[in-house]
C-alpha cells in the first residue's frame, strides 16, 4: 500500500528503465582501471607499429596516427591523462625506434613539436568533455533517483493529505515534489499549482537566506527547524514554522527534504497580544469598582487605587516588606483567611466567600472575596477581587421591617391585591382575598393565569393593556372576571406601575362592583376600549378571511410598511412577505389551519412599500365560530432592531467562545435571561449538555419560581447600579440534585443592552454543607451540655467564661447570663487562690497546658452565697482561631 521500503535492486532497476538510448548499439566503458590501461597500451603499441611501417613512405602524415591513443586516453582516464599522453606520444615512439635500432629522422622536428602541442590540447579537451559528461550523468542520476525514491513512496504521503499540518517534500534544488492539501490551503493554492514550484517563489527574498542555511545543515544529515515568512497566493504574508528532515538516496546522496509546516501566524499575534496583557490588566484594575490585589509569598505586590482609597493605606505601605496583610482582616475573619491561604499554597482554588476587613482608621467593611491562583513574575501568586457588601448588610434589616408593614396591609385587605410582571402579566404575588373572591382554593388558583378568568380582554389585548399601563404609570378601568362557578363579576381595576429591585411591576387592586354597574354599559365601554387599544397599538393588528385576504387592518401598518389600510384590504398577506420566505410562511399557516392550532408565533421578513426589508414577529389566532374557522386574527410586531441585535450578538459570541470554552469556572452568556452560550464546565456543573441549555430560559435551572425571580431582582438591580452583580442562589441539576451557587454577572457592553450579560457560576455546595454540618455539631453539643448532670463550663484564651450549662447554675448558684464573659476565678474561687490561678492561666494561654494530674483538679470552690465546697473538675483544652480554650466538667467531691 505504498509504505514498504524500495530496495537497492529495485532502485537500480528503475535507473535502468530511465536510461536514455541514442542508438541501437550501446558502447559500454570498461569498469576497472586495469582494463583501461591495457586498452591504452594496446592502442599506443598499435600506433607505434603502424608508424614504423608507414613512416618511410608517408612521412610526416603518419604522425597523425598518434591522435588515436591520445583520444582513447582522454576518454578513459580524463583530461590530465589525455594531456600527458599528448606530450609523451612522440618521445615514446622515438624511444621505441631507438630500441628497435631504426633510424630516427630529424627532419620533422618543427612539425613534430606542433603535432605534440595539438595532441596534448586534444587529449586535454577530450578528457575535459568526458569529465563534464560524467558530472552531468551523475547529477541526472541523482535527480532521477530522488524523484523515483519519492514517487516510489508516494502512497505513504497521500495518507497525510488531510493532516491538520502542512506536509511538503522537496528535491535537492528546493523544488516541491509533493505537498498535502493542508499546506496548499495555507497558501491559498491547490496542490497541482504548487507541484514543481520552487520555495523561493512563495518566500520573501530577504528571508531566503534561512533556506540556504538550513540546506547546508540538512546536506550534513542534520534535521532543522526554523520560522520563515511565506506569501499566500493573494499576497498576504503568513509566519510558518518549518520542521525538516533530510532525504538521502541509497548511495548517500542528498535528495531533498521532508518538511512539516505549521501556520503560527495566529500564535504570533496572540503572543503580541499577551505582551500587552499587563498594561490592559493595570488599566482594567485601576478602573474597576472593586478592590483588586495580588499577593505573592504572603506579601502584597499590587493593590489598585480603590484599595488605597477604601482601606486608608498608601501604595508604599502596601508594598513595604514589613507590611502584614493580616492587619487588614477583622479578628473574626482571620482564621478563614489563614485556612484559605493554606489551600492556595497547596495549589487549590477557593470559591468566593464572605469576610470582614478593617481599615486603617478601624472601620469595618463587610466584603465578598473572589480569588484565583495566577503566575506573577515567575512565581505563584493570588489574584483577589473584593466586593464591598456593607451597604447590603445594613439595609437588610430595614428591608425586613418594611416588608412586615407591607404584609400587614396586603393580607388584611378586603379587596384582591395582586403584583404582576409588567412585561408578561404573570402574577408574581397575590393576597388570600384574590382566590377567595373568585371561588377557588389556593392550590387551584396557583395554576391559573389572568386570561383564565379574565372575560373582557383577550390575551393579545391584555398584553397591549399591560404596555399601556406601563407607559402611563397608572390606570383605572372596568373589566369582568369569571368565578369558578361560572358566574361573571364586574371588576374595577386600579393599578399602578412600581419598580422593585430595578424591575417593573404592576400592582393592582381588583374591587368587585357587580352591584354598582350596569352590565350593558360595561360591555359598551369595554368594546370602545378594545377598539381604542387596536388603533393606538404600536403593533399591526389585522384580520384575514380563511384564504388569508385582509378584511381589517389598523392604521399602524402605514407607519411600518408604508401601505395604507385601503391599499391592503382585499390583498393576500403572503404577497407582502419576502419572496424567499413566501413558500415557508404559506406552509406554516396552512399547517395551523389544517391542525386547528389556536395560537402560533412565527418570524419572517416583509418587503415595505419603499423596497426596504422589515422583520415581523407575528402572533396568529384562529377566528372560530363553534367548530367552523372563519379566518385569522393577527398581531404583527416590527422586530427588525432585535434581529440586527441578534446578528451583532452572534459576532460577540465568536469572540467570547475561546474564553468560555477554556476556563475552569462555569461561564455563560444570557440575553433577557435566555441562555445563549455556556462552557463545558457549566454543563458539568448542572448536568445538561450545551444543546439542552442554549436557547432555553434560565428558569430551567432554578428549583422554584420564587428563587428565579429573587435572583433576577437582586442581580439586575446591582447590574443597573454598578455594571455587575453577585448573588448567592441555588440551582437544580438535571438529575434533580440541588446545588448552591455564587453567580457573578457583568454586562458585555454597557452601551449596548442587546449584547447580553456574561455570568460566572461557582459551586459552593460543599462550603454550605460544611457550614450546615458545623451548625448541626453546635446544636448537638448544646443539646448534650444542656442536659448533662455534671456542670460544664468553657473559658476562652483570656480565662473568660464562654459557656455555663444549667447544671453549673445549680452547683454554683450563678445564672448563665450573670457569668458569661466574666473571669472564671472571680466566680468560683475564693480571694486567696487568685494568684495561683493567674500563674496557671499564663501557662495555659501560651501552651494549652493546665496544672492538673491526668487532666483532673480538686480544690475548694465558692458558691454564689459564699459557701465553700470541694469540687473535682476534668479539663480538656483545644484551639479556636489560634487561641487556647478549655472545657471543664465539674462534679462535687464527696468521700
Amino acid at each position: 500500500m505504498g509504505d514498504r521500503n524500495i530496495t537497492k535492486q529495485e532502485s537500480d532497476d528503475k535507473a535502468v528503465e530511465v536510461t536514455r538510448r541514442t542508438s541501437r548499439i550501446t558502447i559500454r566503458e570498461p569498469q576497472s582501471y586495469g582494463d583501461r590501461i591495457i586498452i591504452i597500451g594496446v592502442s599506443v603499441l598499435g600506433v607505434a607499429v603502424a608508424y614504423l611501417i608507414t613512416d618511410p613512405y608517408l612521412n610526416p602524415v603518419t604522425g597523425i596516427l598518434a591522435v588515436v591513443p591520445v583520444t582513447i586516453t582522454g576518454l578513459l582516464l580524463g583530461k590530465w591523462a589525455g594531456l600527458i599522453a599528448g606530450l609523451l606520444t612522440f618521445p615514446s615512439i622515438m624511444i621505441l625506434m631507438t630500441i628497435l635500432r631504426q633510424p630516427v629522422s630529424n627532419t620533422h622536428d618543427s612539425s613534430s613539436i606542433v603535432i605534440i602541442v595539438v595532441l596534448s590540447g586534444l587529449g586535454f579537451l577530450i578528457g575535459r568533455l568526458r569529465d563534464i559528461r560524467d558530472q552531468l550523468k551523475t547529477d541526472l542520476k541523482t535527480q532521477l533517483r530522488g524523484e523515483l525514491e519519492f514517487w516510489g513512496s508516494k502512497e505513504r504521503y497521500e495518507v497525510l493529505d488531510t493532516a491538520f499540518t502542512g506536509i511538503a517534500v522537496t528535491d535537492n534544488a528546493e523544488r516541491l515534489l509533493y505537498c498535502n492539501t493542508t499546506f496548499a490551503e495555507m497558501l491559498g493554492y491547490v496542490t497541482d499549482e504548487l507541484h514543481g514550484m520552487f520555495y523561493s517563489s512563495i518566500m520573501n527574498s530577504d528571508e531566503y537566506f534561512k533556506i540556504n542555511e538550513h540546506i547546508d545543515l540538512m546536506q550534513r544529515g542534520i534535521p532543522t527547524q526554523y520560522e520563515v515568512m511565506m506569501k499566500r497566493k493573494d499576497g498576504i504574508q503568513r509566519v510558518m514554522l518549518v520542521s525538516s528532515v533530510p532525504r538521502f538516496s541509497a548511495y548517500g546522496i542528498y535528495n531533498g527534504a521532508l518538511s512539516i509546516i505549521f501556520d503560527i501566524t495566529d500564535r504570533k499575534n496572540a503572543e503580541e497580544a499577551l505582551a500587552d496583557s499587563e498594561s490592559k490588566f493595570r488599566t482594567l484594575a485601576e478602573q474597576s469598582p472593586n478592590m483588586i490585589f495580588i499577593n505573592k509569598l504572603d506579601k502584597v505586590v499590587y493593590a489598585n487605587p480603590l484599595c488605597e482609597q477604601m482601606m486608608g493605606y498608601t501604595s508604599d505601605e502596601f508594598y513595604s516588606p514589613d507590611f502584614d496583610f493580616m492587619d487588614l482582616i477583622a479578628p473574626d475573619s482571620r482564621e478563614i483567611i489563614r485556612m484559605n491561604f493554606e489551600q492556595h499554597r497547596a495549589g487549590k482554588d477557593i470559591p468566593p466567600y464572605e469576610y470582614s476587613l478593617i481599615t486603617k482608621e478601624g472601620k469595618k467593611i463587610e466584603a465578598i472575596i473572589t480569588t484565583k491562583l495566577i503566575h506573577y513574575d515567575d512565581a505563584q501568586a493570588i489574584l483577589g477581587i473584593i466586593t464591598d457588601v456593607t451597604d447590603r448588610v445594613k439595609t437588610d434589616e430595614a428591608l425586613r421591617a418594611s416588608e412586615e408593614r407591607y404584609r400587614a396591609i396586603f393580607e388584611q385587605a378586603a379587596d384582591s391585591i395582586i403584583l404582576a410582571d409588567a412585561k408578561t402579566g404573570v402574577l408574581v404575588e397575590y393576597n388570600d382575598q384574590t382566590w377567595i373572591n373568585l371561588g377557588y382554593t389556593e392550590e387551584e388558583f396557583k395554576s391559573l393565569k389572568v386570561t383564565d378568568f379574565e372575560v373582557v380582554e383577550t390575551p393579545e389585548v391584555f398584553e397591549q393593556h399591560l404596555k399601556q399601563v406601563t407607559k402611563k404609570g397608572s390606570d383605572t378601568f372596568l373589566t369582568k372576571h369569571r368565578r369558578k362557578d361560572g358566574s361573571i363579576r364586574d371588576i374595577q381595576v386600579s393599578c399602578k406601575t412600581i419598580s422593585i429591585h430595578g424591575k417593573e411591576y404592576i400592582q393592582a387592586i381588583w374591587s368587585d362592583i357587580t352591584r354598582l354597574t350596569d352590565v350593558q354599559e360595561a360591555l359598551r365601554e369595554s368594546e370602545e376600549r378594545y377598539r381604542q387599544l387596536i388603533e393606538e397599538a404600536n403593533d399591526i393588528i389585522y384580520e384575514t378571511d380563511i384564504n388569508g385576504n385582509f378584511i381589517f387592518v389598523n392604521s399602524v401598518v402605514k407607519n411600518i410598511v408604508g401601505y395604507s389600510e385601503k391599499e391592503l384590504l382585499g390583498t393576500n398577506f403572503v404577497d407582502l412577505i419576502h419572496p424567499d420566505w413566501q413558500q415557508e410562511a404559506n406552509r406554516f399557516y396552512r399547517s395551523q389551519f389544517a391542525e386547528r392550532t389556536l395560537n402560533t408565533y412565527y418570524e419572517f421578513p416583509v418587503i415595505a412599500k419603499d423596497g426596504s426589508e422589515v422583520w415581523f414577529g407575528q402572533n396568529v389566532q384562529l377566528s372560530m365560530e363553534g367548530d367552523h374557522i372563519l379566518g385569522f386574527q393577527s398581531v404583527a410586531r416590527d422586530i427588525t432592531d432585535r434581529k440586527q441585535a441578534e446578528e451583532e450578538l452572534r459576532m460577540h459570541e465568536a469572540r467570547l467562545q475561546s474564553i468560555i470554552t477554556a476556563t475552569p469556572t462555569g461561564i455563560g452568556l444570557v440575553l433577557d435571561r435566555v441562555i445563549l452560550n455556556v462552557n463545558e464546565h457549566f454543563c458539568e456543573m448542572v448536568g445538561y449538555s450545551a444543546d439542552e441549555l442554549i436557547g432555553e430560559e434560565a428558569r430551567l435551572l432554578y428549583p422554584t419560581d420564587e428563587e428565579y425571580e429573587h435572583v433576577g431582582r437582586e442581580k439586575y438591580a446591582q447590574i443597573r447600579e454598578h455594571g455587575r452583580g453577585t448573588v448567592e442562589t441555588r440551582l437544580i441539576r438535571k438529575d434533580g440534585e440541588i446545588i448552591d451557587v455564587l453567580l457573578s454577572s457583568v454586562v458585555v457592553d454597557p452601551d449596548d443592552p442587546s449584547a447580553g450579560i456574561t455570568f460566572s457560576a461557582l459551586d459552593i455546595t460543599e462550603r454550605k454543607r460544611a457550614m450546615e454540618t458545623l451548625r448541626e455539631n453546635e446544636e448537638r453539643f448544646r443539646a448534650l451540655a444542656d442536659t448533662a448532670m455534671d456542670g460544664i463550663l468553657m473559658i476562652d484564651g483570656e480565662g473568660k467564661i464562654s459557656y455555663w450549662n444549667p447544671s453549673a447554675e445549680k452547683i454554683f448558684g450563678h445564672d448563665s447570663d450573670e457569668v458569661m464573659g466574666m473571669d472564671l476565678h472571680k466566680v468560683i474561687l475564693r480571694e486567696g487562690c487568685h494568684q495561683e490561678y493567674f500563674e496557671g492561666l499564663t501557662t495555659f494561654m501560651k501552651s494549652g497546658e493546665v496544672p492538673a494530674i491526668d487532666g483532673v483538679l480538686e480544690f475548694e470552690a465558692v458558691k454564689k452565697d459564699g459557701t465553700e465546697f470541694p469540687i473535682r473538675i476534668s479539663i480538656s483544652t483545644f484551639q479556636i482561631n489560634g487561641e487556647w480554650n478549655a472545657v471543664g466538667i465539674i462534679r462535687e467531691a464527696t468521700d
